[in-house]
């Protein structure tokens, strides 16, 4: 992976929620385009070695900036959960994909958040979702969604321990 360090914004497996068992992984990196994430996707070293099930692909616009590594890691015992709230796609300005949308954050989630995006449509064009992680564990983390009050209507919202 570290061919890929100054790509990833994010990484890290989701985990059951007595955080024992690894369920999956997330990888958020910035690349050129969809095939090099395709690229990226392909040749990840848990999917070499044919560890997934399935791969998602979706463009996303870093709306909180930075990478998980440029703040203070959270202490140990901190459970960390990562949200993927999906909705059909509405066109998004590139106004939204700045301060409009940093704003929906609540003074806890500033401070809580690892890292947070709009997923977007493949032409990069239509908002399809909001995807974040925050230093919260899975029932605080639902109190937080539920106060994100200008979010489209999710079709599905997940929200998986993350470590």
């Amino acid at each position: 992976m570290d061919r890929f360090a100054d790509q990833l914004v994010a990484r890290g497996p989701t985990l059951s929620p007595d955080g024992t068992a690894h369920t999956g992984s997330i990888h958020i990196l910035e690349a050129a385009d969809i095939e090099a994430a395709r690229r990226f996707a392909s040749e990840e070293p848990f999917a070499r070695a044919g560890l997934y099930s399935s791969v998602a692909i979706t463009p996303w616009c870093n709306i909180l900036g930075g990478t998980m590594w440029a703040r203070s890691p959270a202490s140990p015992d901190t459970a960390s959960t990562v949200v993927i709230a999906r909705w059909p796609g509405r066109v998004c300005e590139p106004d939204e994909r700045d301060a409009s949308w940093r704003e929906l954050w609540n003074p806890i989630a500033r401070e809580a958040s690892v890292f947070g995006g709009l997923l977007l449509d493949e032409d990069e064009r239509d908002s399809v979702g909001l995807v974040f992680a925050v230093d919260l564990d899975l029932p605080d983390t639902r109190r937080l969604v539920e106060t994100l009050g200008r979010l489209p209507t999710p079709t599905s919202i997940r929200s998986h321990r993350w470590c």
